[in-house]
């Protein structure tokens, strides 16, 4: 009896079309998640955003125990109160946040300008030419 030895003409490993789809699946797992980590980023900021404003508020109301029932004047006047002398700037462009007096009735408003809708509030007491479209109102 003879025996024929099979020959194996298949080679091992991927084809180019197994490896292409590979690479496209891979790109779009990776196109989703940076996406997510984009929005992640807006929100961040926006938080920050709150947080700094929450902060100025609190600022100024101790400047205002301080300074016999006035309310700071500018944004700088509240710098003291905060680490390096510095009050808290958007944590984007690095400006100042919008800063108003009211006088009647006697009190203030911050504003900053958020990058998504889901940290947007109702209070309204900066003037319409601003964009900020987050506010605080105090006191």
């Amino acid at each position: 009896m003879i025996y024929k030895k099979e020959i194996n003409n298949r080679r091992s490993g991927f084809t180019l079309i197994e490896l292409m789809v590979v690479i496209a699946i891979i790109g779009i797992l990776a196109s989703l998640s940076f996406a997510g980590l984009s929005d992640s980023r807006l929100k961040s900021r926006d938080t920050v955003r709150a947080g700094d404003l929450k902060s100025l508020d609190q600022a100024a109301q101790v400047y205002f125990s301080e300074h016999n029932g006035q309310f700071p004047p500018a944004l700088a006047d509240l710098n003291q109160y905060f680490t390096n002398n510095a009050a808290p700037q958007d944590p984007q462009s690095h400006t100042d946040y919008f800063y108003k007096l009211i006088t009647s009735p006697k009190g203030y408003c911050f504003g900053a300008t958020m990058e998504t809708d889901a940290m947007h509030n109702e209070v309204s007491c900066l003037d319409t030419g601003t964009s900020a479209n987050y506010q605080i109102k105090g006191p």
